[in-house]
C-alpha cells in the first residue's frame, strides 16, 4: 500500500493499519471454502517447485470458468513475502489443455535494514529480475539483472519497443545492470517476425 502525503498522524497510521487488517481478513473468509482445493494444487506444484513450500499461503484473489480456475496466493513469513499465480486448466474440459498447470509468476520480497530486494522467477527457477531500492524511494529501483523484463511486464514500452522486445527477449534478459538504453522502435516487421512475436508472446511453461 502506497500512501500519499506530507505527513501520517499515529491516529492516521493506526486507521490504515487496521483497515489492512479488514481487508486481509474478509479475503481469507471469502476464500476459506477453496482452501481444500488449494492445499491440493499446491501439493502437486511443489513437486515443480520445491521452493514454494505448501504451507501459509493465503488466497489474495481467484477467479474461475469453465475451462480453468486461476489462484493468486500471497505468504508473509517475518520480512519475507511470497505471491504466487498460477492456472489450473479442469480435468476433462473441452479447451485446448486439461488437467494442466499454468505458470503465471512466482515472485519474492525481503528486507535488510532500509533496503527492499525483489526477486521474480520463471518457471520457480530461472531469474527473471531482480531489484532493490529503498524503502522510502519505492519508484527508485536499481536492478541486478532483468529490467528489460521487468519494463515490458509493466507495460512502459510502446506497441514498437514491444515487438522489438519479444523479438530478441533471450538475450535481453541476460543484460545485466541498471542504467540500460532505452529499447529501439520496431516499426516495420515482417510476416516471418509478426508470426513468431505472436508465438512468444502465447509461449506457456506447463508443470505437467
Amino acid at each position: 500500500m502506497i500512501i500519499k502525503g506530507k505527513y501520517l498522524g499515529n491516529k492516521s497510521i493506526f486507521f490504515i493499519f487496521f483497515i489492512h487488517l479488514v481487508l486481509n481478513a474478509c479475503s481469507q473468509e471469502r476464500y476459506s471454502g477453496l482452501k481444500p482445493e488449494l492445499e491440493l494444487h499446491l501439493s502437486k506444484i511443489v513437486i515443480f517447485c520445491p521452493a514454494i513450500n505448501t504451507d501459509g499461503w493465503n488466497i489474495a484473489d481467484y477467479d474461475n470458468d469453465s475451462c480453468s480456475s486461476t489462484f493468486h496466493v500471497i505468504k508473509n513469513e517475518q520480512d519475507t513475502t511470497m505471491e504466487l499465480s498460477f492456472i489450473y486448466f479442469h480435468k476433462g474440459n473441452r479447451c485446448p489443455f486439461s488437467d494442466k498447470y499454468y505458470f503465471n509468476f512466482f515472485s519474492k520480497n525481503y528486507s535488510i535494514g532500509d533496503t527492499i530486494y525483489s526477486i521474480g522467477f520463471e518457471n520457480c527457477s530461472d531469474t527473471l529480475y531482480y531489484c532493490k531500492w529503498n524503502k522510502t524511494k519505492e519508484k527508485e529501483k536499481e536492478f541486478i539483472v532483468g529490467k528489460y523484463y521487468w519494463q515490458s511486464l509493466r507495460g512502459q514500452y510502446s506497441v514498437e519497443q514491444s515487438n522489438y522486445y519479444l523479438l530478441k527477449r533471450d538475450s535481453l534478459d541476460k543484460i545485466r545492470g541498471n542504467n540500460l538504453s532505452d529499447l529501439p522502435e520496431l516499426k516495420s516487421i515482417s510476416k516471418s517476425d509478426s508470426l513468431r512475436i505472436d508465438s512468444i508472446a502465447k509461449r506457456i511453461h506447463f508443470w505437467r
